[in-house]
C-alpha cells in the first residue's frame, strides 16, 4: 500500500479520513497516537464512485480499544469458568451450591458416579435431594442442619446415607459451609459431598474384626488386658472384668496405681516399663488383690505388640491365679513331710496295680529304694506263704470298691521275711471312679515275735496252774493218807508194847 495523506478529524473518538489512495480494498486495524496515548483503532474503508467510476475513498478509522478489553474480558471470563468447572468435577468428591429450602442451583458432575442421576435432575428440581436420604438417617441430618443454623455455625459435617438408582446405599460425608446475610439470615450453603462408602465398608470390617475378637477373648476364662505404652487400659476381657471387679468401661483409660494398691502398682508398673524396653515376653509372680480384697498369688504372662507402622503399641497381659494351687502345694508338701516322716508304711497304686509311690518308710523296711519299686507291682516283694487264692481274694474286694485288710507275711530285699498288718483302700476321683489303691502298711514281726511268746507262756502258765493245782490235791490226799498212817502206826505201836 502507498502512502496517503488527508485530514483527519476526531469525531466522537471516531477518526474520518478523508484521501486519495491507490488501492485499498478491506479493512485492517492500524495503531494511532491519538491525545498522547495508543489506541486500537478500526479502518473501514468505503469507496464512493460515480458512474461505476471510482471517485474517493472514504477512511472510518474507529477506536474499539474498550471493545475488545471487555472481548478480551469475557474470553478470559469463560476460560476460568471451564477451567474452574473441570476443578471441580475432578476433586474427589461433589461439589454443590444449595439453597435454605434443600434446593440445588449447581452440582457437580461426579453426582451422577455417587447417585446415578445427573446434576441437571438435581438443579431442575426433578429429584428432591431429601428423597434419596435413607429413611434411617433423613431426621438426623435434618436435625443437624437445623441446630446448625440455629446456633449460627459456619461449617457443619454429617454423614448419611443416599440411595443409588441400582437401589443400594452409598454412605458420603456432607461437609456444609453456610454463608449468612448481613441480618444473620442463612442464605446459601455451599458443600462437599465425599464419598465413604469404601471406607465405611472397611470400618465395618474392622468392627466386626474386632467385634469377633472380642468375643473370642471373653469366651477365654483367662483374665486378659491390654494396655498402651503409656500404661493405660485399652481392653480386658469379662474373665478380666470379674476377676477385678471393675467393668470394662471403667478400667479403660485407668494406670495400675488407679486400681492398685499403691506397693503392688508399683510393681506393675516396673515390670510393665521393663518390658517396653525389652521388647518380646515376660512373666513373673506376684501378689494381687483381685474382687475378694484379698491378696492372692498370681503369675503375670505379658508381651508386647506393634502398630501397623512398626513402632511399639503396648501389651497383651494375662493374670494366673494360683492361690489355690500354692495352698494345694503347701498342703502336698505338709502331707508328703507327714507321710516320709511316719513309721507307718505307705504304697500308692494305679488300678493295675503298678506302684506309683511309696515313703521312706516303705524303702527302710524293704530294703528296696523308691527307684526301684516305682514302676513295678508289688508282687517282687510276696514271700511266697499264700496261695493264689489269697491274692485273688484281696484283689476282688479291691476291685469291688471295698477296702481289704488283713495280715500277710513279704520278703526284704536282703530275703529276710517280715509280717505286715496292711488296710488297702480305693482312691476314687470327684466322678466316684477308682483311680488308685492306697496302702497303709505296719511291720508287725516283732509284736507277732512277742504274741508268740506271750501264747507260749500263757501256756507255759496254765500248765504250771494245772500242775500246782494237781499237787494241792494230791497234797491234799496224801496229808489224809499221812494222818491215817500215823494214826494206824502210834495204834500198833501200842499193841506191840502190850
Amino acid at each position: 500500500m502507498r502512502r496517503w495523506a488527508g485530514s483527519i478529524s476526531i469525531i466522537a473518538r471516531t477518526v474520518v479520513i478523508v484521501g486519495v489512495v491507490e488501492i485499498f480494498t478491506h479493512s485492517a486495524v492500524v495503531l494511532m497516537g491519538v491525545t498522547d496515548r495508543a489506541t486500537n483503532l478500526l479502518l473501514d474503508v468505503l469507496l464512493l464512485s460515480v458512474l461505476s467510476a471510482p471517485l474517493l475513498y472514504l477512511f472510518v478509522i474507529k477506536e474499539f480499544g474498550r471493545r475488545v478489553a471487555m472481548a478480551e474480558a469475557l474470553e478470559k471470563r469463560a476460560e476460568l469458568t471451564g477451567q474452574l468447572l473441570s476443578l471441580m468435577d475432578n476433586v474427589p468428591g461433589v461439589v454443590y451450591r444449595g439453597a435454605p429450602d434443600w434446593s440445588i442451583g449447581f452440582i457437580g458432575a461426579e453426582v451422577k458416579n455417587l447417585t446415578g442421576y445427573a446434576p441437571g435432575e438435581f438443579t431442575g428440581g426433578g429429584v428432591d435431594w431429601r428423597s434419596i436420604i435413607h429413611p434411617d438417617d433423613l431426621e438426623l441430618v435434618k436435625t443437624a442442619f437445623s441446630d446448625a443454623v440455629r446456633r449460627k455455625e459456619k461449617t457443619l459435617r454429617v454423614e448419611y446415607r443416599v440411595k443409588h438408582v441400582d437401589g443400594g446405599y452409598r454412605w458420603l460425608e456432607d461437609r456444609r459451609q453456610m454463608i449468612y446475610g448481613a441480618g444473620g439470615y442463612l442464605l446459601s450453603i455451599e458443600g462437599l459431598l465425599l464419598d465413604m462408602t469404601e471406607r465405611k465398608s472397611m470400618e465395618e470390617t474392622v468392627q466386626n474384626q474386632f467385634h469377633f475378637l472380642q468375643v473370642l477373648l471373653d469366651a477365654i476364662p483367662t483374665p486378659i488386658y491390654y494396655k498402651n505404652t503409656q500404661g493405660r487400659y485399652l481392653g480386658c476381657n469379662k474373665a478380666y472384668e470379674e476377676y477385678v471387679g471393675l467393668s470394662k468401661d471403667h478400667l479403660v483409660g485407668k494406670t495400675v496405681h488407679d486400681i492398685a494398691p499403691k506397693d503392688l502398682a508399683d510393681i506393675y508398673r516396673k515390670s510393665d516399663d521393663d518390658l517396653f524396653r525389652q521388647r518380646g515376653i515376660q512373666a513373673f509372680e506376684a501378689s494381687a488383690v483381685p474382687a475378694d480384697g484379698k491378696r492372692h498369688a498370681v503369675i503375670f504372662n505379658k508381651a508386647t505388640f506393634l502398630n501397623p507402622d512398626g513402632s511399639l503399641g503396648g501389651l497383651v497381659g494375662s493374670v494366673l491365679d494360683i492361690t489355690d494351687r500354692k495352698r494345694a502345694e503347701e498342703a502336698r508338701a505338709l502331707l508328703e513331710m507327714a507321710v516320709g516322716q511316719s513309721n507307718e508304711m505307705i504304697m500308692i497304686t494305679d488300678v493295675d496295680g503298678t506302684i506309683q509311690y511309696v515313703n521312706p518308710a516303705f524303702e527302710r523296711l524293704t530294703g528296696y529304694a523308691r527307684e526301684e519299686s516305682v514302676g513295678r507291682n508289688p508282687r517282687f516283694l510276696q514271700s511266697e506263704r499264700h496261695d493264689k487264692a489269697f491274692y485273688r481274694e484281696m484283689w476282688d474286694k479291691l476291685a469291688r470298691g471295698k477296702t481289704w485288710s488283713g495280715r500277710m507275711i513279704n520278703r526284704k530285699k536282703n530275703g529276710e521275711l517280715f509280717e505286715e498288718e496292711a488296710s488297702i483302700s480305693p482312691v476314687r476321683d470327684t466322678d466316684g471312679k477308682v483311680i488308685s489303691f492306697l496302702g497303709v502298711k505296719r511291720d508287725i514281726t516283732q509284736l507277732v515275735s512277742l504274741e508268740k511268746q506271750v501264747r507260749t507262756a500263757q501256756r507255759m502258765e496254765a500248765v504250771g496252774t494245772l500242775a500246782g493245782g494237781i499237787a494241792h490235791d494230791f497234797n491234799n490226799a496224801l496229808t489224809g493218807i499221812v494222818g491215817f498212817g500215823d494214826l494206824l502206826h502210834e495204834r500198833f505201836a501200842a499193841d506191840t508194847s502190850c
